[in-house]
């Protein structure tokens, strides 16, 4: 899907109000994955989502055009990272990701990473995961969960699946003690399996985390990365990325350090 596309002069506008005439500019490739508001595809496949949106106003205020792509996650980021792909929608960051991605200035949306159980079988928690070796944990192939679900990793039993869909039919069937999502996905996944009588979201969250856009850090193209970033920044500053939130009921809560 292209999400904008500007013929002939293309005028590029930003919080200085300086306006420059360019030759039209190539299509930028962004790859990303379902996530429940942030990337969806709609009956026919186009990409739709708070994600979307924001390229398209990124898109007009810049004059780059932009089109989306929808992958499986770990083939997305293998896209960015073998610099097949200009950009990547949505992740958190990681030190593994900071070795062949750099983020926007801006993050664009937030999540909770939290924990499920079945409710028949509940699991002792307290948000320290040292004392959770005994209980098998799902994880999302490709997902980043933090720095100290990362520093437990070597003490807990955990496995990886492909999908937050495969991660709850995997512990509706008692294959699994928990699953460790971020709170959006698992609300999405459980209201659409009719799986509230079932399974809970176990309180604390364990990390609170941003989503950001990123960009190859080997042969970017560091024009349109900071043409970019001055857009995102100026629908941050005024209230746009908040605005776009809203309509999918999302928070935001504006630039943090993460």
């Amino acid at each position: 899907m292209i999400v904008r596309l500007i013929a002939a002069c293309c005028f590029f506008v930003i919080a200085n109000g300086s306006v420059q005439a360019e030759e039209p500019r190539k299509a930028q490739i962004f790859a990303g994955a379902f996530f429940p508001f942030i990337l969806e595809q709609d009956n026919e496949g186009t990409p739709r989502g708070l994600s979307v949106d924001i390229l398209e106003r990124i898109s007009a205020l810049t004059g780059d055009p932009i089109e989306v792509k929808v992958y499986p996650w770990a083939r997305a980021q293998q896209l960015l990272k073998q610099g097949t792909v200009n950009g990547l929608v949505g992740p958190y960051r990681s030190a593994e990701r900071d070795g062949y991605m750099t983020y926007s200035n801006t993050h664009f949306y937030e999540d909770r990473m939290v924990l499920l159980q079945r409710k028949d079988k509940p699991v002792p928690w307290d948000g320290d995961f040292r004392s959770m070796s005994s209980y098998s944990i799902l994880t999302i192939n490709g997902w980043a969960y933090g720095p100290e679900f990362d520093a437990a990793r070597p003490l807990l039993r955990t496995e990886k699946v492909a999908t937050a869909a495969q991660a709850l039919l995997m512990l509706r069937n008692d294959q699994v003690d928990l699953v460790a999502l971020n709170e959006r996905n698992a609300l999405y996944e459980i209201r659409k399996e009719a799986a509230l009588e079932e399974i809970e979201i176990k309180e604390p969250e364990f990390r609170t985390v941003v989503g950001y856009f990123a960009f190859p850090r080997e042969n970017t193209d560091h024009a349109f990365q900071k043409r970019f970033n001055d857009a995102l920044d100026h629908l941050a500053a005024t209230g746009e990325i908040n605005q776009l939130s809203a309509r999918y009921g999302l928070s935001y809560i504006g630039r943090v350090t993460n």
